[in-house]
């Protein structure tokens, strides 16, 4: 398969709410182009909704690296979902 229906499969998945096939797709696309900015941004978002916050963030912070004024890559993390600098500590 190529990247472009990859990603395009991984953004209907994402819309049925199905993460786990979404992030399948995006995973097998970005082994074609890891450089693909969107799919990282789409990725981390993923990975950020899963709870996998590490991940998440460093998928974001290296599509803000590639793509410094793409907002979407910006605003990734602002979905409404900890990230890994946010995520809430252990309760006392």
């Amino acid at each position: 398969e190529n990247a472009g229906a990859l990603a395009g499969r991984a953004q209907v998945m994402m819309r049925r709410g199905d993460l786990a096939a979404a992030q399948n797709d995006l995973d097998a696309g970005l082994k074609l182009q890891p450089q693909n900015v969107s799919m990282l941004t789409a990725r981390g978002q993923i990975l950020a909704r899963r709870g996998q916050f590490d991940a998440a963030l460093a998928d974001l912070d290296k599509a803000t690296q590639l793509a410094p004024d793409d907002i979407a890559a910006q605003i990734g993390p602002a979905e409404g979902k900890p990230t890994a600098r946010e995520k809430p500590h252990a309760e006392i």
